[in-house]
């Protein structure tokens, strides 16, 4: 078939130059930093321009008064260059492809060559044509014909363009719908530029569509103001989302670089928003600036990421290093030097972190204040196991894996059930029993101890209604305590009313421990708690689990029905030989101000023994009965001792 004269098309090429021309300035001015996918990109409007070129070189051979040799040589060499430059566009798109979907580790190096191979095939036949006329000829009047070379590249062209549209749409999870229609609308364009020159060899559009096709593909790929934080440059939180989701779901192993400023609210409140603001900008740029290979997040006002994909854990350590070294010599403010308090924390995936919840984990993490800002991989140990109790939170929350116990409660005497201490614990499927104190302790941080407290106080009372339904007088009163003393607020009181009416309870059968750390808060919400649901006939005790509740001093205790003292602690922490003395002179004191006193932690005979000397009115613990289910404790109660 003919392929054209070189006197066709002019004003297409031209065209296409500017565009091409145009789109490659474009693309290089935008680009945040060089990346193989720009780079690419350029590759293809490079050769889109060159093409462009030798159009314009053969048709201004063609159409002036050269001699017939030279005419011959120029529009020869132009349309020889055009198919050697032109037949490599579909496998670099391919590749530009591959990159853009983030795909690139999926193929091996030699799955990659096999690829290029045919290509490669096409580009050698190419080059033999002079002497074997395979891939165009050309007649005396300088009319040129396509070769059965031509027509494989545009089969194997094909191939390679069918391939870029189902990668595209298999694995490209980072770009909305809209942006998918429109890139397929711009490789479309391009191939029917390549199909109606192909079938009308005068219409010379084939490399106008291809520049416009590839500026459309800049426009929607390179230019990603949507991905882009406006105050800082960097890439904003909803691209650092997309990106790591993406890299998970593609299995593609990264290390993260978490820069997290401590302290921003104090910060503002002395420099001001618009000085704060001025040093973001200086960490920004220097984050972008150190981090050349990467690309660099913002993520809130002051927390920084940063993805380093096939990247070696030596390297970005490396890196984690510098950063620490940075903040380390403080920031200049006007004329001022202002040191930011920073966390740098650096960890790999799958390794490490294997959700993108896990990564953003790391900007709102509780820290403890060691003195330490660089932490690496096992040295984020501790996160990783509050990450996993918070899911195991989240997992008890939704599968009822938070279950209530009854530690029986006792006379002095232990030989008669009295009530019962209520205590949760969370039995997860994945890991096992988690303490009490441990899971509270992320729970807090993570503003589930509310929610777990309705749930807990729900149970109980449900589990009382029914009890007292059976025997009002099978126990004195069922303790409750408080998870948390963020719980104890004016909606508790309002809690505890709502389950005790739906389940028909009578709440002189509750008790409810408040941590003694409240007395020292001095709140309205804490004065509120204790004399509303004292009306309600709730019996209030003040007692702790860390520290024992007897150093807090007795004027204190006035809105207190009771006191619950832990006896092995207090043995355990109180030095001296007459220790025994000290707790039997103090629960004496509590007789005399007329507080009901509960002795816990009787684990052994030792402590039990020591019972018989020191007032109590209940006493509970291990040596007696552990916690047991709430079907054992009925049992309990009914006989009225174990």
């Amino acid at each position: 078939m003919i392929e054209g004269n070189p006197n066709g098309g002019l004003t297409f090429c031209i065209a296409a130059l500017i565009v091409s021309l145009t789109s490659i300035f474009c693309a290089i001015v935008i680009r945040k930093k060089k990346s193989l996918k720009n780079t690419l990109l350029v590759a293809l409007l490079s050769i889109v321009l060159f093409d462009s070129c030798t159009g314009i070189a053969s048709y201004t051979a063609y159409n002036y008064d050269f001699p017939y040799a030279v005419k011959f040589f120029v529009c020869y060499l132009s349309k020889y260059i055009y198919y050697a430059t032109h037949f490599l566009m579909m496998p670099v798109l391919l590749y530009y492809i591959i990159v853009v979907c983030g795909i690139l580790h999926l193929f091996s190096k030699r799955f990659r060559i096999a690829f290029a191979i045919p290509m490669f095939v096409l580009e050698a036949a190419l080059f033999s044509n002079p002497m074997t006329q395979l891939a165009f000829t050309a007649s005396s009047d300088l009319v040129f014909h396509r070769g059965p070379v031509v027509y494989a590249a545009y089969i194997l062209s094909a191939f390679y363009f069918i391939l870029c549209v189902l990668l595209l749409v298999r694995y490209w999870k980072s770009i909305n719908h809209l942006k998918k229609g429109a890139m397929v609308y711009f490789l479309s364009l391009a191939i029917m530029g390549v199909i109606i020159q192909l079938l009308f060899p005068t219409i010379t559009c084939e490399l106008l569509c291809e520049s416009i096709g590839l500026m459309g593909i800049m426009i929607i790929l390179e230019k990603d103001d949507d991905r882009v934080d406006s105050g800082t440059g960097l890439y904003n939180r909803m691209a650092l989302l997309q990106d790591i989701k993406n890299y998970i779901s593609l299995n593609r192993s990264f290390r993260t670089i978490c820069v997290r400023i401590e302290n921003a609210d104090a910060y503002i409140n002395i420099t001001g928003y618009a000085d704060f603001d001025a040093i973001i900008k200086q960490i920004s740029k220097y984050l972008f600036d150190v981090a050349d290979k990467y690309d660099v997040y913002i993520s809130g006002v002051a927390c920084f990421y940063i993805l380093c994909v096939d990247v070696t854990e030596n390297e970005s350590n490396k890196l984690a290093y510098t950063i620490r070294d940075r903040f380390d010599k403080g920031w200049h403010l006007e004329d001022n030097q202002m040191n930011i308090n920073a966390i740098i924390m650096c960890a790999g995936t799958p390794d490490m972190f294997n959700s993108e919840e896990d990564i953003l984990m790391l900007s709102e993490a509780h820290i403890e204040d060691t003195g330490k800002n660089l932490f690496i991989d096992h040295d984020l140990d501790f996160l990783l196991r509050k990450i996993e109790v918070e899911k195991a939170i989240v997992r008890g929350m939704n599968e009822n894996y938070f279950k209530v116990k009854y530690r029986p409660l006792f006379d002095k005497t232990g030989n008669k059930v009295c009530g019962a201490e209520a205590l949760l614990n969370l039995d997860d499927s994945v890991l096992g029993e988690v303490s009490f104190s441990e899971f509270m302790s992320v729970a807090e941080k993570s503003g589930f101890a509310e929610e777990i407290e309705n749930r807990m106080i729900g149970s109980i009372l449900r589990f009382a209604g029914e009890l007292l339904a059976e025997n009002a007088d099978c126990i004195n009163f069922i303790m409750m305590h408080t998870v948390s003393d963020k719980v104890i607020s004016k909606e508790l009181v309002g809690v505890v009313r709502e389950y005790a009416k739906q389940y028909n309870v009578d709440l002189s059968k509750i008790a409810l421990d408040i941590n003694d750390n409240v007395l020292y808060v001095e709140t309205d919400s804490v004065d509120y708690v204790i004399e509303r649901l004292s009306e309600d006939g709730v019996s209030i005790f003040m007692g702790n689990y860390k520290n024992d509740s007897l150093g807090v001093r007795y004027d204190m205790l006035g809105g207190f029905n009771g006191v619950i003292v832990n006896i092995k602690h207090f043995m355990e922490t109180t030095g001296g030989s007459k220790r025994g003395i000290i707790l039997k002179n103090r629960m004496d004191m509590l007789r005399q101000i007329n507080k009901t006193v509960i002795v816990s932690g009787v684990d052994s005979f030792e402590y039990y023994d020591k019972m018989k000397d020191i007032y109590a009115d209940y006493i509970l613990g291990d040596y007696l009965s552990p916690a047991v289910s709430k079907v054992e404790f009925v049992e309990m109660a009914k006989a009225g001792r174990v």
